[in-house]
């Protein structure tokens, strides 16, 4: 059985709170936090807390996630439906369309809720540039930084990319 026919897309349950929080900070700290200062570092884990994942559907959002069986391997959180805040998925599950299947999902769910906007935004981390790229997102600046937080600015055009079905 293909590894994604065992992967469900859900919204994030208050009680996974905790769980999702564990993972975007798993994944945090392998792949992204050697580009961030020690500053960026603390800033991203102060913001990135179980209260700011559970505050993003009071923020016109809300908490994708990929599980297998009963576990979080993914999320992807919105918030002003337009904009990406969070976007992980569990090391041992990367590269099998997981993160393609969640992208998806959420467009879908922004287009349903949300038929002024025509962009998805994100500031990517460095390490993810080449993931959103691929996915079709545009690099709209250079890297910018706040509070020691190193990203890069990127659009998803929803209006030139309609056609695109989800998996």
């Amino acid at each position: 059985m293909n590894t994604l026919d065992q992967i469900t897309i859900s919204i994030l349950n208050k009680s996974e709170i905790s769980e999702a929080h564990q993972l975007v900070i798993s994944v945090f700290n392998k792949f992204v936090a050697q580009e961030y200062s020690d500053q960026g570092r603390e800033s991203f884990r102060r913001f990135v807390n179980e209260d700011f994942i559970a505050s993003l559907p009071d923020r016109n959002g809300f908490n994708l996630v990929a599980k297998k069986e009963d576990k979080i391997i993914g999320i992807i959180s919105v918030r002003d439906f337009n904009h990406i805040a969070l976007f992980f998925i569990d090391e041992e599950y990367k590269n099998k369309g997981i993160g393609k299947k969640l992208f998806y999902a959420a467009k879908n769910k922004i287009e349903e809720n949300n038929n002024n906007s025509y962009k998805i935004k994100v500031h990517s981390s460095l390490y993810a540039e080449s993931i959103y790229s691929a996915m079709g997102f545009i690099k709209m600046n250079d890297v910018q930084e706040e509070f020691g937080i190193k990203y890069i600015p990127m659009e998803y055009s929803l209006k030139n990319n309609r056609q695109v079905k989800s998996i």
